[in-house]
């Protein structure tokens, strides 16, 4: 649909582990964003790049929090986005998430925010 954004990333052991988002839907002014699958990459001499990646995914972040839904959850994340106004609702559901659930839910956040 769009852009790519990293929405996790983590350091352990040598390895840093990314993990890429896409938008896969959008409701209302908010975003639906699905994973991918994560990308592990062996660093021998990794110097600030780890740091230098955590920062730039925490940096974007204005707030964010956990809901629990039924079959699972989703993250509420206000990020600012490069290239973009302002700051984007974005919406990352657990596996197993009813998704009819979540759209309306995010509905509902959307609105309250005044988004739409």
């Amino acid at each position: 649909m769009g852009w790519h954004l990293i929405s996790k990333a983590t350091w352990k052991s040598g390895v840093l582990t990314v993990v890429e988002a896409e938008e896969a839907e959008t409701i209302g002014g908010a975003v639906l964003l699905a994973d991918l699958p994560p990308r592990r990459l062996r660093l021998t001499e990794p110097g600030r790049v780890p740091e230098t990646v955590h920062a730039r995914v925490e940096g974007a972040i204005r707030s964010r929090h956990h809901r629990d839904l039924p079959g699972g959850g989703a993250w509420f994340v206000q990020r600012k986005v490069p290239g973009r106004d302002g700051v984007a609702l974005q919406v990352r559901p657990d596996p197993g998430t009813d998704l009819a659930v979540l759209r309306q839910v995010v509905a509902d956040v959307d609105h309250t925010l005044g988004r739409s």
